[in-house]
């Protein structure tokens, strides 16, 4: 077969694995996002924090009408300063429920819960795209409880 003939062939076949295989995809989104917020909120590492979010990603959170829009050298300078006060790792772990995830081809939806201990403390929706290194985060949008006394 001429090399012509067989980029089209191996371009169909990739597909073909790709969406026959929605599961893995989201298998991997929720790893993804498992080990993102360990990093971020559990450990404070900046290192893997760098490996699961994109360097273009932001944190979007709405409060009293007025948004705010953090970039990851934000959030990652933060945890420099936490690092230094000896905030990790963190006494009160963080842990997430899924609700939904939604995946097609390369990008991905995902909508969770955070729990600190047994109290729900926050909703998250974060976008993924799958880059050649991996799932990443781009954005995240959050949506805080209120706070039950």
């Amino acid at each position: 077969m001429t090399k012509k003939r067989l980029l089209p062939v191996l371009i169909l076949s990739l597909c073909c694995i790709i969406m026959a295989n929605p599961d893995d995809a989201k298998q991997q989104v929720k790893e993804t996002i498992q080990k993102a917020i360990d990093a971020m909120y559990n450990l404070g590492d900046i290192e893997r924090i760098r490996k699961h979010y994109h360097p273009g990603y932001i944190l979007q959170i709405m409060n009293r009408n007025y948004l705010s829009v953090i970039p990851l050298h934000n959030r990652i300078e933060k945890k420099r300063q936490d690092h230094q006060k000896g905030v990790y790792p963190t006494k009160d772990k963080i842990s997430i429920k899924f609700i939904s995830i939604n995946v097609q081809g390369h990008a991905a939806i995902v909508y969770f819960d955070y729990f600190k201990g047994k109290q729900k403390t926050c909703a998250d929706f974060m976008s993924l795209y799958r880059f050649k290194e991996g799932w990443r985060i781009v954005n995240q949008t959050s949506y805080h409880y209120p706070e039950i006394k």
